[in-house]
């Protein structure tokens, strides 16, 4: 079992081959690679974001990343993971969600535009 846990940090750090690391529970710190399938979580104080879009793809990987503490209030809108609208890209950042894509969140059954 140690041979396994070796191979899974280092799968982790070369980001390949996470499937076998599942069940481990890997913590990776800010600046580190996370991933929902494999099982490797973000350090506390830290969330697992990932690239836009990714939202609802099982095994998307992201970074661990620290939420920034102030944000400008500039209106450029983002639909965050959650299904929120957020005023900018920090704001989501700051309530540790990733973007689901740009522009105010469209309720199902909402007409677009």
């Amino acid at each position: 079992m140690p041979n396994t846990f070796i191979r899974c940090g280092l799968a982790a750090a070369m980001l390949a081959g996470l499937s076998a690391c599942a069940g481990y529970g890997l913590v990776s710190q800010s600046g580190g690679y996370c991933t929902g399938l494999a099982d490797v979580s973000c350090a506390s104080g830290t969330y697992c974001k990932l690239s836009t879009g990714q939202c609802t793809i099982a095994d998307a990987g992201g970074v661990c990343t620290t939420p920034p503490s102030d944000c400008p209030d500039t209106r450029e809108p983002v639909c965050g993971c959650d299904g929120v609208t957020y005023r900018n890209a920090c704001k989501a950042s700051q309530a540790q969600q990733s973007i689901a894509y740009s522009g105010g969140c469209i309720k199902r059954g909402q007409p677009q535009g």
